[in-house]
């Protein structure tokens, strides 16, 4: 009787004692997961390596150009400033769809109201005399030999400054992955020639690091008032260069 009294308890804590080895192996499994990789991360850190940056620039005619084009106006008051730059923006907007520019390539960048002050020197507060508005629209261009034609007939048609110009690429992708390919092949010539020098051979890449650089376009600001020849317009190039830090192992 007592001999079946504690075969029985054997057998009710058994499925307890496996359950909680299961949850212990579940618990170690991972951390000594942990612990192999963190040995060999430092081993591969122990383990002999070179780092070479290479460089690379890929200069291109730029495809696209970006301006933004305004038109502001003074009146006495709000209502009419504002009514009379409608008047001059809208005749641009028309100006620019006439020309070929898409409605998509047209977007609103700015649009503001603001007082006018005169402000008196016997100290006294200034009032307002008038009041000034200012609209803006983004355009961008997608045939750049149309360019200097579309400035000239963007100001004639009433906007009074244009800010801005710039180029670039319209697939920078492209130029971006030749850089790429030839900054890698700049870093592993230097790789290959300091390993020679050393007398050691180049491993496996361990890590690959880019840094993307390229040429800022200055912007040029036009105020006109009244027509003018078409505005004569450089391009120029566009470079899109990339840098990359490359480690290998060394053998």
């Amino acid at each position: 009787m007592v001999f079946r009294l504690l075969h029985a308890r054997s057998r009710h804590r058994r499925p307890l004692d496996l359950a909680a080895l299961a949850l212990a192996l579940s618990v170690l499994a991972p951390l000594a997961a942990d612990l192999r990789s963190a040995h060999a991360h430092d081993g591969l850190a122990n383990a002999p390596q070179i780092t070479v940056t290479g460089r690379a620039t890929i200069s291109a005619e730029p495809d696209i150009a970006a301006i933004t084009a305004g038109v502001i106006s003074d009146a006495p008051t709000a209502r009419q400033a504002v009514s009379a730059n409608n008047e001059l923006m809208e005749q641009v907007i028309a100006t620019l769809r006439a020309a070929g520019v898409a409605k998509r390539d047209i977007q609103t960048s700015d649009f503001s109201v603001n007082p006018r002050y005169d402000r008196r020197r016997d100290g006294s507060p200034p009032r307002v005399v008038a009041f000034q508005v200012s609209n803006r629209v983004r355009v961008t261009v997608r045939r750049i030999a149309t360019l200097g034609r579309l400035l000239d007939a963007t100001i004639s048609s009433g906007a009074n400054q244009v800010y801005g110009i710039s180029f670039a690429l319209e697939d920078e992708g492209q130029a971006a992955d030749l850089a790429r390919a030839a900054a890698i092949k700049d870093a592993r010539r230097k790789a290959n020639l300091y390993a020679q020098a050393a007398g050691v051979t180049l491993g496996r890449v361990l890590k690959i690091t880019e840094t993307r650089t390229g040429d800022v376009g200055g912007g040029r600001r036009f105020e006109a008032v009244q027509r003018s020849r078409a505005v004569p317009i450089a391009a120029g190039r566009k470079t899109v260069g990339v840098t990359v830090n490359v480690v290998w192992a060394l053998d």
